[in-house]
C-alpha cells in the first residue's frame, strides 16, 4: 500500500547529497536519536492550524438543504416562485470558496517561504520532505476525515429530503432547472473535498477510517478508486500507472486512461484477492461486487428520498466530483517518469521528484495537505497532519553506523533536495490551465523535463539497490 518500505534502512545508504560544494553539520543533542528539525520560514504551519476548514464545505452544503426546505414550503403557497437570489448565493457557496475566495487568500499571502539553502537531509535517495510530526496514532489520527465523510452524507441526505418537500409543486421549470445546477455544483466540489478526506482514510489500517473511506468514494460512485489507487502508488511515474501522464499527453485523453484504469485495476485486484482466498470472481467473496452493491444502495436511498430530481443531483454531483479528483492528478503527476535502475530492467524508487506540491496553506488545509503529495508518496500510511514540504534526519540515519557523534552533513542549495512546486499559482489557477493543452505543455513541459532529469541525477548519487 504504500512506498516506504522501499527506501530500506538508512545505513544501507548514502547520506549525502554531493550537487553542491559546500555542506555544514546539523548535531544531535548527546544521547539521544531524536531527528533535527528543517524549519519553513514564515507559514508553514497555517495548514495544520487551519484544521476546522473543511467542514465549511458540508455546512454550507446543511445550509442550502435547510433554505430549499423553506423555499419549498414557500412555493406551496405562491406556485411557480421564482429561486430567491439568497438561496442562490447560499448553493452556490462550495464551488465560490473553493475556486474564488480559498485563491484569491492564496495568493495574497503567498505560499511558504522555502529557506535560501534547502536543507533537505537525504534519508536514502528520496531525501525527507517532512517539517512536521504528529504525536496522535491509531483513530485520533484521521479523527477529522472520519468526521468530514458523516458531516458530507449528512448533508447530502438533507439535501435529498428538501428535494422531496419540493415536490411536484415546485417552481417554474426556469427556476428549478437553476436549482438543480447550483446543486449539482456544490455538491459535487464538496464531494471532490470528499474525495481528498477518503484519499487520507483508504490509506490507514484502522477499520473505522477504511469504511469511511470507502463509503465517500462510493457516496460519489467511485469505489473503485479505493483499490486501484494503492497499484498507483505501486506505479507512480511507470507506463504501468493510470494516473500518470506522460509528457504531451492532454487532459481528455488522460481523464479515459484515469477512469477506465480504475475500474480495470480494482476488478483485476479484487479478482486476484478472491482467487488467492479459493473463490470464484462472481461470488460474495469479491470485494469490488460489494463496492458496486453499496454505490446502487446509496443511490436507491438518495431516490427514495427525494425523488427523480435528487438521482439527478446525486449522479451529476459525483460525476463532477470524479472529474475534479481525474484533473488534480493529472496535475500532481503530469510528465513525471522514475528513471531505471542499472540494470536496465527495474524502476527506481519514489522520491520527491515523482509529484508535485502546492505551498499554499488555505488549500492544504482544505484538502487534508494531499496537495504535500511527495511527502504522501514517500510514507503513504503517514497521517495528513504530519505531511510537508521539507523534512529532517529519521532517528535510523541518526542511529546508523555512517553517522558519527550524532552529525548528518546536508547540502546548502543542493538542486536535488528541492521540493517540486506547481506553478506559481494556487490549484485552482493550475487546474484552468491543463484545461487549454498548448498552454500547459508550453509552461508545465519543461518543469516536468528538468525535474526527470533531476531525479536521473539523484539516482546516480544515491544508486538504488
Amino acid at each position: 500500500m504504500c512506498n516506504a518500505g522501499r527506501h530500506g534502512a538508512a545505513s544501507a545508504l548514502p547520506l549525502r547529497l554531493r550537487a553542491a560544494s559546500c555542506c555544514r553539520a546539523i548535531s544531535a543533542p548527546s544521547g539521544t536519536t531524536s531527528a533535527p528539525q528543517v524549519h519553513v520560514q514564515s507559514r508553514s504551519g497555517l495548514a495544520s492550524k487551519l484544521e476546522a476548514l473543511p467542514f465549511v464545505m458540508p455546512a454550507m452544503s446543511m445550509l442550502g438543504a435547510a433554505g430549499i426546505s423553506h423555499f419549498a414550503q414557500v412555493v406551496q403557497n405562491y406556485p411557480g416562485n421564482s429561486l430567491p437570489p439568497w438561496l442562490a448565493a447560499l448553493l452556490l457557496g462550495p464551488p465560490l470558496i473553493m475556486f474564488v475566495a480559498n485563491p484569491a487568500l492564496d495568493k495574497l499571502l503567498g505560499p511558504v517561504e522555502l529557506p535560501a539553502h534547502t536543507q533537505a537531509v537525504a534519508d536514502g535517495p528520496a531525501g525527507a520532505v517532512n517539517p512536521t510530526s504528529s504525536s496522535l496514532s491509531g483513530f485520533a489520527a484521521r479523527a477529522l476525515p472520519t468526521a468530514w465523510v458523516a458531516a458530507f452524507c449528512t448533508a447530502s441526505l438533507l439535501t435529498a429530503c428538501s428535494l422531496g418537500q419540493l415536490g411536484a409543486s415546485g417552481p417554474d421549470p426556469l427556476a428549478q432547472a437553476q436549482l438543480l445546477g447550483l446543486l449539482v455544483l456544490g455538491l459535487g466540489t464538496t464531494g471532490a473535498v470528499g474525495t481528498a478526506a477518503a484519499h487520507e482514510l483508504i490509506h490507514s489500517r484502522h477499520p473505522v477510517h477504511q469504511t469511511a473511506g470507502e463509503l465517500m468514494l462510493a457516496w460519489v460512485w467511485f469505489w473503485p478508486y479505493s483499490r486501484s489507487h494503492h497499484h498507483h502508488h505501486l506505479t507512480v511515474g511507470t507506463p504501468d500507472d493510470h494516473a500518470s501522464a506522460p509528457l504531451g499527453q492532454a487532459l481528455g485523453p488522460f481523464l479515459w486512461q484515469y477512469f477506465v484504469g480504475n475500474m480495470t485495476i480494482a476488478w483485476e485486484m479484487e479478482c486476484k484477492e478472491t482467487a488467492r482466498k479459493g473463490h470464484p470472481a462472481w461470488s460474495p467473496y469479491n470485494r469490488f461486487l460489494w463496492g458496486m452493491a453499496a454505490q446502487l444502495g446509496i443511490t436507491a436511498a438518495v431516490t427514495c428520498l427525494g425523488g427523480w430530481a435528487a438521482l439527478a443531483v446525486h449522479c451529476a454531483a459525483g460525476t463532477v466530483a470524479q472529474l475534479q479528483l481525474g484533473v488534480v492528478d493529472y496535475v500532481l503527476h503530469y510528465g513525471l517518469q522514475r528513471p531505471r535502475k542499472a540494470d536496465g530492467q527495474r524502476w527506481s524508487p519514489v522520491s520527491h521528484h515523482s509529484s508535485y506540491n502546492s505551498g499554499y496553506a488555505l488549500e492544504n488545509a482544505m484538502l487534508f495537505k494531499v496537495l504535500m503529495h511527495s511527502d504522501h508518496h514517500l510514507t503513504a500510511s503517514k497521517p495528513w497532519e504530519s505531511l510537508g514540504l521539507l523534512g529532517q534526519a529519521s532517528p535510523a540515519a541518526l542511529a546508523s553506523n555512517e553517522v558519527e557523534q550524532g552529525q548528518v552533513e546536508v547540502e546548502e542549495g543542493a538542486e536535488l533536495s528541492q521540493p517540486l512546486l506547481l506553478p506559481k499559482w494556487p490549484m485552482s489557477g493550475v487546474l484552468a490551465l491543463a484545461l487549454v493543452p498548448p498552454l500547459w505543455f508550453n509552461v508545465v513541459d519543461p518543469v516536468s523535463r528538468h525535474a526527470n532529469s533531476l531525479h536521473v541525477r539523484q539516482q546516480e548519487v544515491h544508486p538504488a539497490k
